[in-house]
């Protein structure tokens, strides 16, 4: 867990990304137009096919006492496309575009925390089949500047146009996931009236934490009352 309470995963790969893009939503409307889109590239993967999206799940709850880093990653990796999605949806009026992608496989140490005989296994693999770091910049890059890409709401694999999870096509469970993960973060909201006006914050929302008996957070107790 996070000092802020959170399954590490979960506040890594999603709550940071989700807070840094909307503390630049005024930033990135006021310098949006037409003819010079202001664009955000969430980075995804491959493993958001074989994500599973809870709310009960969030801060892995549901994973065994053993957590296993390669369902969080992916769970994770799908709540990048849903809010990839979301954002696309709620700004594509105002000239902001999102899209996620996954840039390639680079050979670095995110399989540590398996099993040896596994992180083993998967650093052979990135070594013989992984993408140069130069290549995923350029699969980074590609949604950016290419002018064929000013519609958002899309998921690049290695720049081409991939299938997405289902759930990350949900709007409703989409919108759901965004406004809870905008209750989750709003401490970092207060004073900024900039931001307070692109969110949806309910009036009197504090920054709560709950937690059971082996002191996971449930936040779906605390955001529904």
């Amino acid at each position: 867990m996070t000092d802020d309470g959170f399954e590490q995963h979960f506040q890594i790969n999603h709550l940071s990304h989700f807070l840094l893009t909307t503390l630049l939503l005024p930033t990135l409307k006021s310098s949006a137009f037409p003819e010079s889109l202001s664009k955000v590239i969430i980075t995804s993967s491959r493993a958001q096919i074989i994500g599973n999206f809870d709310f009960e799940n969030l801060n892995g709850e549901k994973i065994s006492k053993k957590p296993k880093p390669t369902m969080l990653y992916s769970n994770t990796k799908l709540m990048n496309v849903m809010f990839a999605n979301e954002l696309n949806r709620r700004y594509n009026k105002s000239n902001i575009k999102s899209t996620s992608m996954h840039p390639g496989l680079v050979h670095t140490k995110i399989f540590k925390a398996e099993r040896k005989f596994v992180a083993l296994g998967v650093s052979t693999v990135m070594k013989l089949f992984g993408t140069s770091v130069e290549e995923c910049a350029r699969n980074i890059l590609f949604p950016v500047l290419s002018p064929d890409i000013d519609e958002g709401g899309k998921y690049f694999d290695c720049g081409v146009e991939a299938k997405v999870n289902p759930q990350a096509l949900d709007q409703e469970l989409t919108n759901e996931f965004w406004n809870v993960s905008e209750k989750l973060v709003n401490k970092y909201y207060i004073n900024n009236d900039n931001v307070e006006n692109e969110v949806n914050l309910p009036e009197g929302t504090e920054h709560k934490v709950m937690k059971n008996k082996k002191g996971r957070m449930k936040w779906w107790k605390v955001l529904k009352g």
